[in-house]
């Protein structure tokens, strides 16, 4: 029974790396020219992602999302399935895949999550040490 059931598994494995490797072969990226860049254009947001002195930002009505970083005079439009890549004065669209697209986006939404939380304990500090400011000013004017 035992050899069975490591028999079938095998089996099941073969069939799921046989799948794989079929999917792979015929992968939209590959053989859709328009989606050439995705890969360069994906890499350059990335790296624009975690430079510190970039700006980052989403729109909530349209979804978009929005990386500008004035050292490298660099701005990044993402919406609908498309990275637009303005360097300078010239823009540069690349269409994505559905993947892609998600990828970038989920990169950008961790960053920006991560940038709110580090301003939000930053503030938090500031006003744990005003208050604190606040009770000891009050009580040395309790004394006089």
């Amino acid at each position: 029974m035992k050899n069975l059931k490591l028999e079938h598994h095998k089996f099941k494995r073969k069939v799921q790396k046989f799948a794989l490797n079929l999917l792979k072969s015929v992968s939209i990226n590959q053989n859709d020219p328009k989606k050439e860049h995705e890969a360069e254009a994906i890499s350059i947001c990335k790296r624009l992602v975690n430079m510190s002195d970039s700006d980052l930002s989403m729109s909530p009505r349209t979804q978009k999302r929005f990386i500008i970083n004035d050292s490298q005079n660099t701005s990044i439009i993402i919406k609908n399935g498309s990275i637009y890549i303005y360097s300078n004065k010239y823009p540069y669209p690349t269409p994505i895949s559905d993947r892609g697209y998600n990828f970038i986006v989920n990169i950008i939404d961790d960053e920006i999550e991560r940038r709110r939380e580090c301003t939000e304990h930053k503030i938090e500090v500031s006003v744990k040490q005003s208050l604190k400011t606040i009770i000891n000013n009050l009580s040395d004017s309790k004394i006089k």
